[in-house]
């Protein structure tokens, strides 16, 4: 089906020079979404997102929220985070962004950037290449920094290398069809797809190298694992992990670390570990460190599972 294109330029203080789609109210729906066509397009955007929201104003106009921008090209050297507050829109990809961003993650570990800063709403079908000196690839925190809603991650592909997390440093709604194929190396808390999760993670792929060199190694949060790194709560479903995974303690093919509340558990189920998995000690193909309220069903690791102490096929310890 043919959809015809109208090309029209808006300009104005704080708002992106995007075309759109003919028909209806712009970016109201996916089909009359603003499109993005440049670099320059995404720049706009950040800075619609910078400057539109004001968190100890929370009456004020955000003309983004709730709107729709679609990916129309591949853009390359992408060297700058698309917004540093929420993003309260529903970006639809189905091109690939090429990304070259620096940010000295020694300085602040835990405030460092993805190509979004923070998501609300939804990022669908969006290819990410290149590298970002960051806490992950495409999202750092999948939810409002300051408080609501998270937001949904869906068939997105990174191919990008981080010091953090494939997908989203922090996971507070839902990830679903993602693939990570990118690098991940940095100190702890390193996952393939999720660092730390207290959402769903659900039929997720990673193939990438993840690398935490010092694991296990600052208290509770401080895993590395194919799919999450550490997990207060919440569940990893359907989801398979084929690449090489290292790091000093709870070292995982699936899950690093797992500790549930008294009210909401950490559900593993029906997952699987190929790949190649080595540690020191509490090293396994699917859970390293089991601490408290964890499920485990119908997981099953094929992967190699190499450590000094505390290695199981399954689970590698219990507190």
């Amino acid at each position: 089906m043919k959809i015809k294109i109208i090309l029209i330029t808006i300009f104005f203080s704080n708002v992106l020079l995007f075309s759109q789609l003919g028909g209806g109210g712009p970016g109201d729906t996916k089909d009359n979404a603003y499109q993005i066509w440049t670099k320059f397009h995404l720049e706009e955007l950040g800075d619609s997102v910078n400057t539109t929201f004001d968190p100890y104003n929370p009456n004020k106009p955000c003309w983004i929220c709730s709107k729709y921008f679609n990916l129309m090209t591949d853009i390359v050297n992408v060297t700058q985070s698309i917004g540093w507050y929420q993003f309260y829109g529903n970006f639809y990809g189905n091109k690939k962004l090429t990304a070259e961003i620096n940010y000295d993650y020694d300085l602040n570990p835990y405030m460092a950037p993805a190509l979004f800063f923070s998501l609300c709403e939804t990022i669908d079908s969006l290819i990410l290449d290149g590298f970002i000196n960051g806490g992950a690839g495409i999202v750092f925190s999948n939810m409002s920094v300051y408080g609501g809603t998270a937001g949904k991650i869906t068939n997105c592909i990174n191919n990008s290398t981080n010091n953090g997390a494939g997908i989203a440093y922090r996971n507070h709604g839902t990830i679903s069809h993602c693939l990570n194929n990118g690098s991940v190396s940095g100190v702890d808390r390193i996952g393939g797809i999720v660092s730390d999760n207290w959402g769903s993670v659900i039929s997720c792929i990673n193939t990438g190298k993840v690398v935490g060199s010092n694991s296990g190694n600052n208290g509770i949060f401080s895993g590395v694992a194919g799919i999450v790194a550490t997990a207060q709560y919440g569940f990893v479903l359907n989801c398979i992990n084929l690449g090489d995974i290292e790091g000093k303690d709870y070292v995982a093919g699936i899950h690093g670390l797992a500790s549930g509340t008294s009210s909401e558990p950490v559900e593993i189920t029906n997952c699987i570990n190929a790949g190649y998995v080595k540690g020191n000690n509490i090293v396994s193909g699917i859970l390293g460190i089991m601490w408290y309220n964890t499920t485990i069903t119908n997981c099953v690791n094929t992967g190699v599972i190499e450590g000094e102490e505390d290695v199981g096929s399954i689970v590698g310890g219990e507190k």
